[in-house]
């Protein structure tokens, strides 16, 4: 790949990860507490880009 090249994967994957991190900022308790169970029932303790996204849906449907 040439250096003026973009790796549209790569590129992809900060977008969306800069993007999630504006979403999440300044969440309420409630949502922070669902993270906290969500990674406390993870046989990994991890979460997913897709399982934060599915709780602030949630969030906003209450």
């Amino acid at each position: 790949m040439a250096a003026n090249e973009i790796d549209f994967g790569e590129f992809y994957a900060r977008w969306r990860t800069e993007r999630l991190a504006k979403l999440v900022a300044g969440q309420p308790p409630e949502f922070w507490a669902a993270v906290g169970e969500k990674l406390d029932s993870s046989p990994d303790e991890t979460i997913t880009m897709d399982e934060l996204v599915a709780l602030l849906h949630d969030r906003e449907l209450e």
